[in-house]
């Protein structure tokens, strides 16, 4: 089985289909919310032990922060190749509830009237609750729409680590990331966005009917009034 391309074990809510029993089980934890492995040094929680592992290497030891910034700052060095100005750790303020902020990893104005905000999410952001990071995006766009309601906001959520596509591991070369982010910001910079709108580049998706599907949507906390504002831009 370990070097079989079959997939005989079926995910019963949803199309997926995986290689490995354990797989299918981690994967059902998706669907019930469900996150068992616990991260002993905050309050993280994940449905796969192997998540859990990545995210207390990268979070929780010097090295793993020192790896985050080098990631930060490739992808600052490609925005500068490509002549894309932007703001670093972009700080909005959120007076509107009470005081608290965001930071924004790169911040991207354009002459159209879209703001673009462009983070850089190491491992998926696999360690991070669904619900808060969509929080999040909206109340950076609310924010922006008590300054200037004629504002759009784009979100790109481009992953640097490793994807899969319909569970299979994605082999793609960091700089054809690059050059498909720019050439996506380029489009944005051009022709503007709809008035929010939020695209994922590189995540774990799938097909269903000839469409990519972002396996995040397999999640019970993303809100589905959310996925309409939601593209996925894979290999």
């Amino acid at each position: 089985m370990i070097h079989s391309l079959e997939r005989p074990f079926m995910c019963t809510q949803c199309p997926k289909t995986f290689q490995r029993s354990f797989q299918l089980k981690y994967h059902g934890f998706m669907h019930n919310a469900h996150r068992p492995f616990q991260c002993q040094q905050c309050e993280a929680a994940f449905y796969d032990p192997k998540v859990l592992r990545n995210h207390t290497a990268r979070v929780h030891t010097s090295l793993g922060q020192k790896k985050l910034k080098q990631k930060e700052n490739q992808l600052a060095e490609a925005l500068s190749r490509n002549a894309i100005s932007f703001q670093r750790e972009k700080r909005i303020e959120f007076a509107h509830l009470g005081g608290t902020y965001a930071r924004i990893d790169f911040f991207i104005e354009t002459s159209n009237g879209t703001v673009i905000c462009l983070e850089n999410d190491e491992s998926a952001h696999k360690d991070r609750f669904v619900s808060c990071e969509l929080k999040r995006m909206l109340d950076v766009a609310s924010a922006f729409k008590m300054i200037d309601a004629s504002k759009s906001v784009h979100w790109i959520r481009f992953n640097c680590d490793a994807f899969s596509i319909d569970g299979l591991r994605y082999k793609m070369s960091l700089l054809d990331r690059y050059a498909a982010l720019c050439k996506h910001i380029a489009n944005v910079q051009q022709h503007g966005s709809s008035d929010f709108s939020v695209t994922y580049m590189f995540y774990d998706c799938g097909y269903t009917n000839n469409q990519l599907v972002l396996d995040l949507f397999d999640d019970l906390n993303f809100d589905e009034n959310f996925k309409k504002f939601v593209r996925v831009i894979g290999p």
